[in-house]
């Protein structure tokens, strides 16, 4: 196989396995993914349950830190509680004080 696709190789647009069987065609990722296509609910539903086996802080660490190596989008939707925006949980809010 040729030279990855720097869609692949950029952490900030790799979707990993949400792209959808359309989108692998037309960005030539085609047989570069797993077949199964995942939603990114699906997809940090995953990375959690990987996460849970892993028993130290450390193994914790170079998990994470190997996820948002590879796909920033899935390790932002990692640390996102649900029901909230994943800018709220990367900076905090400022309350005024009158």
């Amino acid at each position: 196989m040729s030279q990855k696709p720097a869609i692949l190789s950029n952490p900030l647009t790799n979707r990993e396995t949400a792209f959808t069987h359309e989108e692998r065609a037309k960005l030539g990722l085609t047989g570069r993914l797993p077949a199964a296509v995942e939603t990114l609910d699906q997809q940090a539903a995953r990375a959690y349950r990987q996460l849970s086996v892993y028993e130290t802080d450390l193994e914790k660490y170079i998990y994470l830190d190997q996820l948002h190596n590879r796909n920033e989008v899935l390790y932002y939707r990692h640390h996102r509680p649900p029901g909230r925006n994943a800018a709220d949980c990367i900076r905090p809010h400022h309350r005024r004080s009158d």
